[in-house]
């Protein structure tokens, strides 16, 4: 009785081998079945990993945009004749708290990625990219936060300034305070 399947190669346990067309070849391809099964990974760890990856893409994708798009904001901010509102400060911390967190979940969690991945697999990539573009982003963010800053002391109406040329009139000025 020959078949299609007589001719092809086989997969077993990962590795391409030719399978043998006595009787005890084809005993042995019929019976080994469960060795390829043992290696595999049940259903729900494959749809988990797949729903990471998709995860950790829509991170790298959104995140580059976002620094892609930053990047100007700092020009931006520089060119401005008034100060940027305190609550877009506020603004950034918070996002930065979630940027956080983020790459700390994926930090605690990198090494149940890598060891769920077998050679050939590129989720634990996704996910070394993936934190790698949430830190970008983060620093991005610091930076912006301080420009913000230092736009906003260099455009604020300054002070009368006042000569202080004794301990105790420094000690008065601080007391005024």
């Amino acid at each position: 009785m020959s078949s299609r399947l007589d001719s092809e190669p086989c997969v077993q346990k990962g590795q391409y081998m030719k399978k043998d067309h006595s009787i005890s070849g084809k005993i042995s391809f019929y019976a080994s079945g469960i060795d390829s099964v043992r290696v595999s990974r049940p259903l729900n760890i494959l749809n988990a990993m797949d729903q990471l990856e998709k995860y950790f893409s829509e991170i790298n994708s959104e995140f580059s945009a976002r620094i892609e798009y930053g990047r100007q904001l700092v020009a931006d901010i520089t060119s401005l004749p008034s100060p940027v509102s305190e609550e877009l400060l506020t603004l950034i911390e918070n996002d930065q708290e979630s940027l956080r967190a983020m790459y700390q979940d994926m930090a605690d969690n990198a090494g149940g990625v890598m060891g769920c991945c077998k050679p050939g697999e590129t989720l634990y990539e996704e996910l070394l990219q993936a934190m790698a573009v949430t830190k970008g982003l983060f620093d991005q963010q610091e930076a912006l936060r301080w420009a913000i800053m230092e736009h906003n002391a260099d455009v604020m109406p300054k002070g009368k300034a006042t000569k202080l040329s004794s301990a105790e009139e420094v000690d008065a000025f601080f007391a005024s305070l």
